[in-house]
């Protein structure tokens, strides 16, 4: 019951929003009221909706547009068949959308241009071509006006997705991580910054206005979110139909058509430049931390790799020398790790290197690195050794941890570990040489029956070891 309420809510909620933001539309134009070259924004919410909700807020697009349609004076009939002709292509952008598997977040420039050239290039097309047919056919329209109405139809709904239907998307998938007042502070820049150029200056040079407005675009694109970009697209957009609608600065001239068409141009240059631009800084932001991360990381099981384990080593003499941190080197090694590749196979040790990495890691502490060095060795570096007792408790509940049974295909496999240690800087004032002391302490473990831990200490006191 509760979906089904919460899919009559998204629908009603959507049918107003879609009423209301087309009668804004239709509000700057002169236009046919069911024509428009202005920015549409209804079709960028209702396109939102749809890929974001699906085909439960179809009913919403259908009824936001008839009753738009209605309100403007068209016929009942012609309203009807217009309104099944917007759902349709919201149908058709859920279908479509999938089918190229494009992702919501847009994460990627594949997503973003995706979602541009099925709006400019399937969506629109569609909707201008049966929309304006239908007009034509009821004789609202003249047919040597169907061009300029098609143009007109495409434009202005093709706009209002590119402006719209971003923006929305990226709230959607960044809406955790946004800081509101940073927002509000972004927004106030950008309005003040073109209300002043626009309004206040009442400039007719157009490059300055895009020297100003794109250049703060694309730099705000490449240090923040894409959410935060979009958002400075639409207070721009708003300030320019401002001053269009109140026949002040560069949109303001005697021809009506051209006004808009310099509107629309200068809003699509920011839209375009600005969201790709941005995508692409991110997406090669993105690859260059996976490389990294690659580079660090082991990608089995996750943990710190070879690599990664002279930056440790490092902070190991770093907390040291700061703070007299000291430092316990583990050498690790799985006992019948070669048993279990040689008969249940490499699949089979690969699930058994996750489980013991995970199972370590969940016993260790956030200070606390655990870096695989490759096969079955690992070596564990614990933060802040206080005394080998407390130290010896840890290891303890380590070795019991691994005992417990890994299932593989319905088969039982018993690992163990055998663990060699030594103490920076009791033992040692070199890591290199602190490393080396805990692989041998772990040789000698494994030596005296495994699953059991050694200390290097130990190895200095027992001349017979």
């Amino acid at each position: 019951m509760a979906s089904y309420q919460n899919y009559i809510f998204r629908a009603i909620l959507l049918a107003i929003i879609y009423f209301l933001a087309g009668k804004v539309s239709f509000a700057s134009a002169q236009a046919n009221s069911i024509i428009t070259i202005v920015i549409f924004t209804s079709e960028g919410f209702a396109l939102a909706a749809a890929l974001i909700y699906g085909r439960s807020v179809l009913p919403g697009i259908f009824f936001g547009q008839l009753f738009l349609a209605l309100s403007g004076g068209i016929d009942t009939l012609p309203a009807l068949l217009i309104s099944l002709t917007n759902t349709a292509e919201a149908s058709i952008a859920i279908i479509l959308f999938k089918k190229f598997k494009l992702q919501l977040s847009l994460k990627s420039l594949r997503d973003l241009l995706g979602l541009f050239l099925l709006i400019a290039l399937v969506l629109q097309p569609f909707s201008a071509t049966v929309g304006n047919l239908i007009l034509l056919g009821f004789g609202i329209t003249q047919a040597e006006e169907f061009m300029v109405d098609f143009f007109s139809w495409w434009l202005g709904n093709t706009m209002g997705q590119f402006l719209i239907t971003p923006f929305l998307l990226y709230l959607w998938a960044e809406y955790k991580k946004i800081n509101i007042l940073e927002s509000l502070l972004i927004a106030t820049l950008f309005f003040f910054v073109t209300y002043f150029i626009i309004i206040i200056a009442q400039t007719h040079y157009l490059a300055l206005l895009f020297s100003t407005t794109l250049t703060l675009v694309i730099l705000l694109s490449t240090q923040r979110g894409m959410f935060y970009t979009s958002l400075s697209i639409i207070v721009i957009t708003l300030v320019s139909l401002h001053s269009a609608h109140l026949e002040i600065g560069l949109f303001s001239t005697n021809d009506e058509i051209n006004n808009i068409i310099s509107l629309n141009f200068y809003i699509l240059s920011h839209i375009l430049l600005g969201l790709i631009i941005g995508t692409l800084f991110h997406e090669k932001k993105r690859a260059i931390e996976e490389l990294r991360h690659t580079a660090n990381y082991d990608l089995l099981t996750g943990l710190a790799n070879r690599n990664l384990l002279r930056e440790l080593l490092h902070r190991v003499r770093s907390m040291y020398n700061r703070y007299k941190h000291k430092s316990a080197i583990c050498f690790i090694d799985i006992d019948g790790f070669k048993l279990v590749n040689d008969t249940l196979g490499h699949n089979a040790g690969d699930i058994v290197l996750k489980n013991v990495a995970k199972r370590i890691s969940n016993n260790i502490r956030e200070e606390d690195s655990l870096v695989r060095l490759g096969g079955d060795e690992f070596v564990l570096i614990l933060m802040n050794h206080t005394s080998n007792k407390n130290l010896e408790k840890k290891l303890e509940t380590i070795l019991n941890s691994i005992r417990e049974v890994i299932v593989i295909e319905d088969k039982n496999v018993n690992v163990s570990l055998s663990i060699g240690v030594s103490i920076y800087p009791d033992n040692s004032n070199s890591t290199r040489d602190v490393m080396q002391q805990a692989d041998k302490a772990m040789y000698i473990a494994k030596k005296i029956g495994k699953d059991t831990y050694v200390f290097f200490d130990s190895l200095q006191s027992n001349a017979s070891l």
